[in-house]
């Protein structure tokens, strides 16, 4: 046969101080590779950050300019959209008084019913200047 063709022995093994020497390396390069990563991430961070700052001014600027605007729109709900409503809710009340089997219609909306004269019950007060009353959950 000829030599070429038999299969070779495995290499020895490698020195101890070599593969030290490769261990060093590779250590070397992931710390690199991991302070390259932690400056990319402080970078990508300020950048958000930077952007976010960008927002928020822009959105107080909004808010400032709309400020007087929406304190109008909520002084005319509460003139005249919470009293119209507060009426509505009084014959509502009305109704169901006068039809029973209307009541489950207002239970199912949760719609309290108080006084047939379109007041509030008397156990809770009118909404604070500026406040919102929410509406009631859908099914």
């Amino acid at each position: 046969m000829n030599e070429n063709s038999a299969p070779t022995a495995p290499s020895a093994p490698q020195t101890p101080r070599s593969s030290a020497e490769d261990l060093t390396r590779a250590v070397a390069r992931l710390q690199t590779q991991l302070q390259a990563a932690l400056v990319l991430m402080i970078m990508v961070t300020g950048a958000l950050n930077l952007y976010l700052l960008r927002q928020y001014v822009a959105l107080r600027k909004d808010v400032q300019r709309l400020e007087p605007q929406v304190g109008q729109m909520m002084d005319i709900y509460n003139k005249a959209t919470v009293p119209l409503a507060r009426v509505f809710l009084g014959h509502l009340a009305d109704y169901a008084r006068q039809h029973p089997d209307f009541q489950p219609i207002l239970d199912r909306y949760r719609v309290q019913v108080g006084p047939g004269t379109g007041a509030p019950p008397a156990g809770t007060q009118a909404p604070a200047q500026g406040g919102t009353n929410p509406a009631p959950p859908r099914p």
